[in-house]
């Protein structure tokens, strides 16, 4: 069972992860955005500062000439492989961002959810997986 004090700090983790990946506008270039190195820097970082050190990042240029980035991470020497996947690219805002409730590339507390272009696709799987990793890291697997 997880403690009130553990889920408190695994929130405050999720906040601050959120601050600092959503701002980063990571949309495809067919969008008209820049891609997602920039967001795959920052996630490395974010892994290093963890004391995560054996992830592989492999970037590959798509059809514009764009790094289009991937980061594989392998914990512990299990015979059993669970696979967590997910994107790092959002899409650019436009409708409902158009009413002003939140900024777009912000991540915004308001009670238990964040607001943010791609705080749901995908940035929850890209938190959750950054969550495993340092229980992973702390708990010693």
């Amino acid at each position: 069972m997880i403690s009130a004090d553990q889920l408190q700090q695994d929130r405050q983790l999720i906040i601050d992860w959120a601050r600092r990946i959503i701002p980063i506008r990571a949309i495809s270039p067919k969008s008209g955005g820049r891609g997602e190195k920039e967001r795959a820097d920052e996630i490395c970082r974010i892994l290093s500062e963890m004391g995560i050190s054996n992830f592989t990042r492999y970037d590959v240029e798509d059809d514009t000439g764009t790094v289009r980035p991937n980061i594989v991470v392998r914990v512990g020497d299990r015979p059993r492989t669970l696979w967590v996947v997910a994107h790092i690219d959002t899409v650019p805002e436009g409708g409902t961002w158009a009413s002003g409730h939140t900024p777009p590339f912000a991540a915004t507390v308001e009670g238990d959810r964040i607001y943010g272009r791609g705080t749901n696709d995908n940035g929850h799987a890209v938190f959750l997986s950054l969550l495993l990793l340092q229980h992973a890291r702390v708990g010693g697997r």
